[in-house]
């Protein structure tokens, strides 16, 4: 009897020190681990920019689908969606880096739904050869600095 009970305790040890028992981690068709795949991340501060007829379409990762449109030569409207918290968000707009205005708007939703925007700022050129922009931005809720900044060039 005690051989019997002596040979299966070396047989359970033996069986769960097999190698081949391992668990092995989930993968893909591509024999990834999972977990890798899962921990890529993207940057944060990518902006895009895409010609759509004549316009651009600008995004990040606050704003998306941002159209600027000239309607004379100090008026701009600005259209897109941003992912911001209590659907605020500000801009300034800046001439060769000297801020020349700013402001706040909001979108018809908070985040973390992409709210639409749409809006209408006019600025004037001190000096007919520098260049306007308009920087959107959300600001942070802990300090105020700017959170997903965008600079757009108004043309």
């Amino acid at each position: 009897m005690k051989r019997f009970i002596f040979s299966a305790l070396i047989l359970s040890i033996i069986a769960c020190n097999n190698p081949s028992n391992e668990q092995q981690p989930a993968t893909d068709s591509g024999n990834i681990p999972v977990d890798t795949i899962t921990n890529v991340k993207k940057p944060d501060s990518v902006l895009t920019e895409k010609p759509s007829n004549t316009d651009s379409v600008f995004s990040n990762k606050k704003f998306k689908d941002v159209k600027i449109q000239k309607l004379n030569d100090t008026t701009f409207r600005i259209t897109g969606k941003a992912q911001v918290f209590e659907a605020n968000f500000e801009w300034n707009i800046k001439e060769d880096n000297v801020l020349l205005k700013k402001g706040h708007t909001t979108t018809d939703a908070g985040a973390p739904e992409f709210g639409k925007f749409n809006f209408t700022v006019t600025a004037k050129k001190k000096n007919p050869s520098s260049t306007l922009e308009i920087v959107i931005f959300e600001p942070s809720a802990n300090d105020g600095t700017p959170q997903g900044e965008m600079t757009i060039p108004l043309k």
